[in-house]
C-alpha cells in the first residue's frame, strides 16, 4: 500500500471482507484515506430491533466504503423532521497513512446528541483537523432513542435495555480486531466522546463488558454517575400511541413494535417541565438492566461500579467549556412564557435528574427552591425574565457537578493520571454552537463550542492561519492526539506555554484554559466548592443529596418547638413588605393515606423521633390541573403549615385556619399560592392545610363493610382542625379564638365545618368566601362514578363495590385522577365534577354529611357563631374558558331553554312551569336579544348568579332565619388591570376588566405572580383593607377596624338584607347591585327549598 497517496482507491482486508476507501483532502489540504460505512453488526431490523446487536455477516468481493451511510433514525434538532435509518450500525475510518514505521494511535469517537440524535459521519463531524497528525480516527454509528435504550423486565423478550451501548461494545471489538489492517495500533486505542457521547464513554469505563477494549479515554462535557430513567416509560409510550391494555411487557412490546418507526422516533408525551428537566434529557436513556445476561452492560449504578472499575488503571482527560448552559439556548424564558411559568411553578426540574429519582417530591421541591434562592436571590414564585442568567447558571453547574463527582471518584479509586481542561476560547464567528443557538450578536461560550476546534462542522470555513481560531484548533488537536500517542497531553506545541500536570488533590485542581494563549487559573473553584460531593464507599443516594445541597441551605434563622408528638424545626422568614414571622411547614396531622387507607377517613399522625424538618411545605395532593391538564402532586399529602407573627406575647394570638378552593378537584396549601406575607403584618397565627381532592378525597361506595362512604377530603379538614385545637397553643395561638375561612370550594368546606357535628367546639367564627352549602355544587348526587372510574382504568367486572375498590386501590394515584367521567346529561344537570361532597350513604362515627345540606344549615351548631360572608362582583368570569371552548353551544339556548333552569328546580316543577321560569331568566339576562355567542358577557353574568351569588344569598337568608349570632355581608369589587390574577388566568387579555371569582385572594395572600407594590397604589391599599378587615374579625368577631372607621358596618338585618360592605376603589356601604336579580332567582324556588 502506498504512503505517497498514489493509490486513490485503497482496498483493505478486514475480518469480514475487503473494503474500498477513497483518498480525500482536508480543509487545509492534508491528504488522508477515508473508509465510510463499514458494517460491524447486522442491521438491527425485524427480530433484532431493540435487542443486542449481532456480529456482521461476512461479504464476498470488495465492499464500496467511499460514501457515508445513514445516521440512526432520529428527529432533527432544528427542523424537527424524522431523518435517518434503523439500518445504522456502521463505522467510519479516517487514516493519515496506511503504512508507516510504527502503527498509528487509534482515536474512536462517540458522538453526542442527548442519546436521541447525532450523526457519526463526516457529513457532520469531519476529521479534517485530526488528519494533521499521524493518527487513525474512527466514528461509530449506534442506535438512539427508544431503538437504542428501550427496556423490558420480562426476560422472555430479550430486551433488557442499553442496546445502543452494546452496539458500541461490538464496534470496539471489531476495531480491536481490525485496527492493524488500517495501520493502527490495536494496543493503543483512545475512546472519546462529547456530551451524551462522553456519558457513554463514562459508562463503558465502568462496564465489565468493555474491559480491555480501549486504553485511555477523553470525556468532553458529559458524565453519567447515576442512571435516571422514567419508570414505566414503555407503557406510557404505548398508551400515548393508543394502547388500551394492561402494563404487560409482552403486549406493550407487541404494540410498540408494530408502530411506524418514524412515529416512534418523534413521540414525546411529557409535560413541558419534564422535557426541560436537566436541559432536556430524553425519554429513553441508559439504565441499570433489570436482569443479568451474558451481554449485560450495566447491572448496578455507575457511581458504584466506578469504585472498582477496570478503567481506574487507565489515564483520562476530562473537561468542559466555561459555559455549559444548554437551557437558555433551547428553552429561553425571555421568549417563552411557558418556560418562565415552569421555572416559577416547578423549581425542582432544575435539579440534577438523578436527584429527582432518589428524593421525595416535597424534598425535591425544597431543594429546587434552595437552588433558585442561591442563584437568583428570590423564591421561584418571584422569578421573572431578569433571572434568566441565574437559571442558566444552575443548569451549567448541574453538568459541572457531575464532572466534579467523576473527578472525586477518580481521586479516590484511580491509580492512573487524570488531566482536567476548561475550554474558554471566545470567537466572534467560529464558536458555531453559540451562534447557532444565540445568534451572531452574543459573545461567550456554549455547550459543544469546543467541537468547532476538533472537527470540521457544517458551517465551518477555512481560517487564515494567523487567526487565533486557527491557533486554538491546532493546539486542541495537538493535545488530544499527543494524549492518544503517549497518554500525556503535553504536546510540543503547548510545552512552551504551560506545563499541564495531572491533578492529585481536589483542592488544587488545575484548569487548562484555551484562549489565544494558554494559562492556568481557578475561576471555577467557587462553583465546584458550592456543589462538591465526595463519593465514598457505602454512600446512599439520599445522603449524597443532602450533602450536595447542605452548603446551599438558605441562611435563615431556625427555631425549634417541642410538641407532645415530637420536635419540629421551622425558620424565621421575612415577608415581601419586610415583616418577620415564624414558619413551620409540612406538619403531619394524619397518617399518609396510602394502601388500605386510600379513600378512607384519615387517621391521626403518629409521633416521631428526632427533629422533624418543617422548613418547607409539602407536595400538593394528587390532582389534574383544570386548564393545563398537568397531573402532579403526591398521595402522601396530609400536612399543614403554621405561620406565627410572634411565638411569645403577653396574650396568645388569634388563629386563622384557611381552607383552599379548587372545585374539590385541585388545590394546595403552599406558599406558591397562599403565602402568608400580607396577613403577617398583623398579630395572628395563620394555618393552611392540605386535604385530598378529586376521587382520592371524595370517592363514595355504598357497601358499609368497606368503610368508604365518601367525604374523606372533608374528614381531612376535620382532623386538621382537631390538630389545631390540640397543638396551636405551642405556636402562640389562642385555642379559644380560632377562625376558619376559605374560598370557593374552600368556602363551601368552611360552611361544612360550620354545620357538621364533628367540629362542634373546634373553632369560634367563620368566613365562607364565594362558596357555601347553598350553592348547588356543594352536593354530588349519588351515581356510579366509582364504577365508571374503575372501568376507565381497566376494570372489566360488574359494579360490585368490593371489587371496584380492590381494582382502584391498585391503580397509580396519578392515573386515578386522569379521567373524564361526566356524561352530557351529567353536565346538563349542572354537575361540574364527578367527585365532591355527598350525603353519606350510611352513618359511621366520623360521618361529616349525614343528611341534606339544607337541613344541616338549619340545625348547625355554628348558628351560635359570628360569620362574615360574601363574594366578588363578577364571579361568572370563572366560566369564560369553558364558554370560549364551546361558543356554538351558546347559540343553541333558544332551542333548549330549560337548560338555563337549576336542576333542583326542574325536578320539582312541571314542564310548563319550568318554561315560564326559563323565559323569565332569559328575559332577565338577555332582554329582547336572542341568546347567542355574541352575548357571551350576558352568559357570564347569568353564571355569576347560578353558580355563585344565589347560593351566597340563600346562606345569608338562612343565617338571618336561624342564626343567633351576627352575619357580616361583604362584596369585593376592586378591579385592577394587572393584579387581579384570577381574571387574567380565566380570561387572558380577552376581558380586561371585571372582578373574577377568587380575585380577592390576590389581596389576602401573596402568590407566585405577586410583586412588591408601590404603597401609594390602589392595589396595596386594597391589601391593607382586606387584611385589616379579616384580621379584625378574627381577633374580635367584629370586622370593623381602622379601614372601616368612617362607616357603620352593621350585621345583616332581615329587613334590609341588600345592605352590603362594598370593597372597591373605596370602602362603602351600598345596596347590593345583584339584589334585584337575586329576588328573581328566589321566585324559582318554593320557600322550603331556598333555605
Amino acid at each position: 500500500m502506498a504512503t505517497d497517496y498514489s493509490d486513490t482507491s485503497p482496498v483493505v482486508l478486514t475480518t469480514h471482507g475487503e473494503v474500498r476507501g477513497a483518498l480525500l483532502t482536508s480543509l487545509y489540504d492534508e491528504p488522508y484515506y477515508s473508509f465510510d460505512g463499514i458494517p460491524y453488526a447486522q442491521p438491527p431490523l425485524g427480530e433484532l430491533r431493540f435487542r443486542a446487536p449481532q456480529e456482521a455477516k461476512s461479504w464476498l468481493g470488495v465492499r464500496d466504503c467511499t460514501e457515508p451511510r445513514d445516521k440512526c433514525l432520529q428527529v432533527a434538532s432544528l427542523t424537527k423532521q424524522v431523518e435517518g435509518s434503523e439500518d445504522c450500525l456502521y463505522l467510519n475510518i479516517a487514516v493519515k497513512c496506511l503504512s508507516s514505521e510504527k502503527p498509528l494511535p487509534v482515536m474512536v469517537y462517540v458522538h453526542g446528541g442527548a442519546f436521541k440524535s447525532g450523526d457519526p459521519t463526516r457529513r457532520f463531524f469531519s476529521p479534517d483537523y485530526f488528519m494533521r497528525e499521524q493518527v487513525i480516527y474512527i466514528s461509530i454509528g449506534y442506535r438512539l432513542g427508544l431503538f437504542g435504550f428501550m427496556s423490558f423486565s420480562d426476560p422472555s423478550l430479550g430486551i433488557p435495555g442499553n442496546a445502543g451501548i452494546k452496539d458500541i461494545v461490538l464496534a470496539l471489538k471489531w476495531i480491536r480486531a481490525n485496527a492493524g489492517s488500517f495501520n493502527g495500533d490495536a494496543n493503543n486505542i483512545t475512546l472519546f466522546g462529547h456530551s451524551s457521547g462522553s456519558c457513554l464513554v463514562h459508562l463503558l469505563m465502568v462496564s465489565p463488558l468493555a474491559e480491555g477494549l480501549f486504553d485511555k479515554a477523553i470525556l468532553l462535557a458529559g458524565f453519567h454517575p447515576d442512571t435516571c430513567n422514567r419508570p414505566n416509560v414503555e407503557y406510557e409510550l404505548a398508551k400515548h400511541l393508543g394502547y388500551a391494555g394492561a402494563n404487560n411487557d409482552v403486549q406493550v412490546w407487541d404494540y410498540i413494535n408494530a408502530a411506524d418507526p418514524k412515529l416512534l422516533a418523534k413521540t414525546d408525551f411529557r409535560q413541558l417541565y419534564e422535557r426541560l428537566q436537566s436541559s432536556g434529557l430524553p425519554l429513553f436513556m441508559p439504565r441499570v438492566e433489570p436482569y443479568a445476561t451474558q451481554g449485560a452492560v450495566l447491572l448496578d449504578e455507575p457511581r458504584i461500579l466506578q469504585r472498582s472499575a477496570w478503567s481506574n488503571r487507565l489515564p483520562i482527560i476530562v473537561g468542559s467549556t466555561s459555559n455549559e448552559d444548554l437551557f437558555s439556548s433551547t428553552c429561553d424564558m425571555r421568549k417563552d412564557a411557558a418556560v418562565l411559568k415552569a421555572c416559577q411553578e416547578r423549581p425542582e426540574f432544575m435539579l440534577p435528574y438523578s436527584i429527582l429519582r432518589h428524593c421525595e417530591p416535597s424534598r425535591c421541591r425544597h431543594l429546587g427552591q434552595t437552588l433558585v434562592k442561591k442563584f437568583c436571590g428570590v423564591h421561584s414564585s418571584d422569578l421573572n425574565v431578569s433571572h434568566a442568567s441565574g437559571i442558566s447558571e444552575i443548569f451549567a453547574l448541574n453538568l459541572l457537578h457531575y464532572q466534579q463527582r467523576l473527578i472525586s471518584a477518580r481521586l479516590a479509586y484511580s491509580k492512573a493520571e487524570n488531566y482536567l481542561y476548561r475550554f474558554d476560547f471566545d470567537s466572534p464567528d467560529f464558536n458555531l454552537y453559540r451562534i447557532r443557538y444565540w445568534g451572531p450578536d452574543k459573545r461567550g461560550l456554549h455547550h459543544a463550542d469546543e467541537l468547532c476546534y476538533i472537527f470540521k462542522l457544517p458551517g465551518t470555513f477555512k481560517l487564515d492561519k494567523s487567526r487565533a481560531e486557527y491557533i486554538t484548533l491546532c493546539r486542541m488537536i495537538a493535545m488530544f492526539t499527543e494524549f492518544a500517542r503517549r497518554s500525556n497531553p503535553n504536546a510540543p506545541l503547548i510545552q512552551s506555554l504551560v506545563e499541564w500536570q495531572p491533578f492529585h488533590k481536589p483542592t488544587r485542581l488545575v484548569y487548562m484554559l484555551l484562549w489565544p494563549s494558554l494559562y492556568t487559573r481557578d475561576t471555577l473553584r467557587r462553583s465546584f466548592d458550592l456543589l462538591d460531593v465526595q463519593l465514598t464507599s457505602g454512600t446512599r443516594a439520599e445522603r449524597t443529596t443532602e450533602r450536595l445541597f447542605s452548603i446551599m441551605s438558605e441562611s435563615l434563622e431556625t427555631c425549634e418547638i417541642t410538641l407532645p408528638v415530637g420536635q419540629i424545626k421551622g425558620v424565621k422568614r421575612r415577608t415581601l413588605y419586610d415583616d418577620d414571622y415564624f414558619s413551620f411547614e409540612r406538619l403531619p396531622f394524619a397518617q399518609p393515606p396510602l394502601g388500605e387507607l386510600r379513600f378512607k377517613a384519615p387517621l391521626p399522625a403518629e409521633p416521631w423521633s428526632g427533629v422533624l424538618d418543617c422548613t418547607h411545605f409539602a407536595e400538593k395532593p394528587v390532582q389534574k390541573a383544570m386548564l393545563t391538564h398537568v397531573i402532579e402532586g403526591s398521595e402522601d399529602c396530609l400536612y399543614l403549615n403554621v405561620y406565627a407573627k410572634q411565638l411569645q406575647t403577653a396574650k396568645p394570638l388569634p388563629v386563622m385556619v384557611y381552607i383552599y378552593g379548587g372545585a374539590f378537584s385541585i388545590g394546595e396549601a403552599t406558599r406558591e399560592l397562599y403565602a402568608p406575607d400580607y396577613l403577617m403584618a398583623k398579630d395572628v397565627v395563620l394555618v393552611t392545610l392540605n386535604y385530598r381532592v378529586d376521587c382520592l378525597g371524595f370517592l363514595s361506595l355504598k357497601d358499609p363493610s368497606l368503610e368508604v362512604p365518601g367525604n374523606a377530603g372533608l374528614k381531612d379538614q376535620v382532623l386538621a382542625l382537631k390538630w389545631v385545637k390540640q397543638y396551636i397553643s405551642y405556636f402562640n395561638g389562642d385555642v379559644n379564638n380560632i377562625t376558619v375561612f376559605g374560598e370557593s370550594a374552600g368556602g363551601c368546606s368552611t360552611h361544612y365545618m360550620m354545620c357538621t357535628e364533628q367540629t362542634r367546639g373546634l373553632f369560634h367564627k367563620a368566613i365562607p368566601m364565594s362558596g357555601t352549602l347553598h350553592n348547588y355544587w356543594s352536593n354530588t348526587p349519588p351515581a356510579d362514578f366509582a364504577y365508571r372510574l374503575a372501568k376507565a382504568h381497566g376494570y372489566e367486572g360488574e359494579n360490585i363495590d368490593r371489587l371496584v375498590l380492590e381494582h382502584l386501590r391498585g391503580v397509580a394515584p396519578h392515573q386515578l385522577v386522569n379521567h373524564s367521567l361526566l356524561t352530557a346529561e351529567d353536565r346538563r344537570s349542572g354537575l361540574i365534577y364527578a367527585f365532591g361532597p355527598t350525603v353519606e350513604p350510611y352513618i359511621m362515627p366520623d360521618c361529616v354529611v349525614p343528611k341534606q345540606q339544607l337541613e344541616m344549615a338549619r340545625e348547625a351548631w355554628s348558628n351560635e357563631l359570628p360569620v362574615m360572608l360574601g363574594g366578588v362582583s363578577f364571579e361568572g368570569l370563572f366560566m369564560y374558558p369553558a364558554l370560549k371552548a364551546n361558543l356554538k353551544g351558546l347559540d343553541t339556548l333558544p332551542q333548549d331553554p330549560l337548560r338555563i333552569i337549576p336542576h333542583e328546580v326542574l325536578l320539582l316543577n312541571t314542564e310548563q312551569q319550568n318554561l315560564q321560569f326559563s323565559n323569565k331568566l332569559i328575559k332577565l339576562y338577555f332582554g329582547d336579544a336572542t341568546p347567542s355567542q355574541e352575548h357571551i358577557m350576558n352568559f357570564l353574568d347569568y353564571y355569576s348568579y347560578k353558580i355563585f351569588w344565589h347560593g351566597f344569598h340563600r346562606t345569608l337568608q338562612a343565617r338571618l332565619a336561624y342564626a343567633k349570632a351576627p352575619t357580616y355581608y361583604y362584596r369585593f369589587d376592586f378591579d385592577s388591570p394587572n393584579f387581579n390574577f384570577y381574571r387574567k388566568k380565566f380570561c387572558g387579555d380577552d376581558i380586561k376588566k371585571g372582578v373574577a371569582h377568587a380575585d380577592e385572594l390576590s389581596y389576602l395572600f401573596r402568590n407566585s405572580q405577586s410583586w412588591k407594590l408601590d404603597k401609594a397604589s390602589g392595589e396595596y391599599r386594597t391589601i391593607q383593607r382586606l387584611v385589616d378587615i379579616w384580621a379584625s374579625f378574627a381577633a374580635t368577631s367584629n370586622p370593623n377596624c381602622a379601614e372601616t372607621a368612617h362607616l357603620n358596618w352593621q350585621p345583616a338585618k332581615q329587613e334590609q338584607p341588600q345592605r352590603v360592605l362594598n370593597i372597591g376603589e373605596e370602602v362603602e356601604i351600598i345596596d347590593q347591585p345583584e339584589h334585584e336579580k337575586l329576588l328573581v332567582w328566589d321566585s324559582l324556588y318554593k320557600k322550603e327549598q331556598l333555605f
